[in-house]
């Protein structure tokens, strides 16, 4: 994760995808508003590998019928997945 000196934003970039958080004030809501954020990208092994050469923690990794993803810990434990569909990933 990247915070850029005097701004009041996180950029977390990793496996060339990207996302950019700002930081806020939340209130106090009953639950969470925000359980993560996915971003689609071509290799999740390779964000996992960028992630270690970061030393960015990988919190899980998900290998669904469907999708391949991993969840690495944002800042302020906001978890970002990044998503890989597989061949037989399908809308429809």
């Amino acid at each position: 994760m990247v915070r850029p000196r005097g701004l009041r934003l996180w950029l977390a970039i990793v496996g060339g995808a990207f996302v950019v958080l700002h930081e806020g004030d939340p209130g106090a809501p009953k639950r969470p508003l925000l359980n993560h954020l996915a971003v689609l990208v071509d290799s999740a092994d390779g964000v996992i590998a960028d992630a270690g050469d970061l030393e960015i923690e990988v919190e899980s990794v998900v290998d669904a019928a469907n999708t391949y993803a991993a969840f690495l810990w944002g800042p302020e434990r906001v978890r970002i997945e990044y998503v890989e569909h597989k061949p037989t990933f399908s809308l429809t």
